[in-house]
This record gives C-alpha cells, structure tokens and sequence, in this order.
C-alpha cells in the first residue's frame, strides 16, 4: 500500500513567509539573500542589506504560483495517461469482439454445414426435400437464439462500459474537488 507525503508547503500547516521546501513528514524554512531565520520560521532583513519585504513577498508570491502551476502540470500529465491507457484497452477489446463475432459467425456457419451435407447423405433414399427443410428451421431456431444472446451480450458491455466510464467520472471529480491547489 502507498501512502503519499502531504506537501505542508501547499497547505496551511507551513508558516513559512518566503521559501518552504517540502520534506518527508515535514517541512523546513528559508530566506532569500539578504534575509535571515528568526526562531519562529519568519525571515527577517539582515541590517545594512537592500531587499526590502516588499521584494521579499513578490518572490515568495511568484515561487507559490511556480509551485501551483508544476502541480497542475503534473496532475494533467498523470490524467492524460490514465485516458490514454483507458482508450487503448477499450479499442483492443473492441477489436477482440468484433473478432469473436466473426468467428462465432464462421464456426455456426461450418456446423450447419457439416450437419447438412451429413443428414443430406443419411437421408438423401428416404426424403431429401423433407431432411433439408427440418435442418434449416432447426438452423433458423438456433439463429435466433444465437441472435437474442448476442444483443443481450452487447446491452450488458454497453452498460458496464457507461458505469465504467460513471465511476471515472465520480472519482476524478471527487479529486479535483479535495485535491486543488489553494
């Protein structure tokens, strides 16, 4: 089981006012030059510099917007190969049953036809006209049958495909929802 750090920097814990760098477990501070740590996490100006905390506060500022938008990239990046994976699997299952189909096709229609040519020679003395009408309303039932399987088959794929689909849907927005960045 994995269990990620939390980034205090990007959360409330951190009370950092320039830099907080992020480490397993905790965080820790620093301060741009010209700047020195005071016991409370806090940066203060070393006497005689010229960074004024304006300076200081734009920087920190454009380092917390740094930090959001590599997030937000990597966020996106991880989405779009999670869709693209999801994609792939769907189209090779896709390919894999129109395959099957075809098979299924081709294997009823060589059975029939086995059957065929077999009740035609057993019964070819007695009555060929009445063997080959049985054998194709036999083959027209199991047609049938056949058919009602297979739409039943393709309602129940479609249907686990949307509550696939549904469930994606819920968990990303669940995570967009208690994973943005503040």
């Amino acid at each position: 089981m994995f269990v990620s750090d939390i980034d205090e920097c990007q959360t409330e814990v951190s009370d950092c006012n320039q830099n907080c760098i992020n480490t397993p477990g905790s965080y820790s501070c620093t301060c741009f030059p010209g700047y020195e740590l005071n016991g409370n996490n806090t940066c203060v100006g070393k006497p005689h510099t010229n960074y004024d905390a304006v300076t200081a506060a734009s920087a920190q500022m454009t380092l917390k917007l740094c930090q959001h938008v590599l997030f937000f990239c990597n966020f996106h990046l991880n989405f779009s190969r999670t869709y693209t994976s999801f994609h792939k699997t769907y189209t090779s299952f896709n390919r894999t049953y129109i395959l099957s189909t075809e098979l299924t096709f081709f294997q009823q229609n060589l059975h029939s036809f086995n059957r065929t040519y077999t009740s035609f020679n057993r019964t070819y003395i007695l009555s060929t006209e009445l063997t080959f009408f049985q054998q194709n309303l036999h083959s027209f039932n199991r047609t049938y049958i056949l058919s009602t399987e297979l739409t039943f088959f393709q309602q129940n794929l479609l249907h686990s495909f949307n509550r696939t689909y549904y469930i994606l849907s819920i968990e990303l927005t669940f995570f967009q929802q208690n994973y943005t960045c503040v």
